[in-house]
């Protein structure tokens, strides 16, 4: 059996605070690093499309308030489901992670 060597996809965090015109914000953008990131195979491609068509209000992503300006994260498939009689996998959530580097990565 293969072990998943998939790094996933890649973020920088950018955290933003300041005021707004009606008071304060906190605004956290996550940038996808595309030379550190998997280019794609079977273990991320189904988190990509879940980031695609999720809404936001009835699913957040775990953890994504301990996000720190310039860390680099990636995201983690956490409290999975399975359908009873079938077995198949039927609810998910994403849990965001720091990303450490893998040991061969050089910065």
């Amino acid at each position: 059996m293969s072990k998943n060597v998939c790094k996933g996809r890649i973020y920088k965090a950018n955290v933003y605070m300041g005021p707004t015109a009606g008071g304060f914000a906190s605004i956290i953008r996550f940038v996808e690093l595309k030379k550190k990131s998997c280019h794609g195979c079977k273990y991320c491609g189904p988190i990509d499309s879940d980031l695609q068509e999720v809404n936001w209000k009835d699913w957040p992503i775990i953890d994504i308030e301990k996000a720190e300006h310039g860390k680099l994260y990636t995201l983690e498939v956490c409290n999975v489901g399975y359908e009873i009689e079938s077995g198949v996998i039927d609810e998910w959530d994403l849990k965001l992670v720091e990303y450490k580097g893998d040991k061969n990565e050089q910065e």
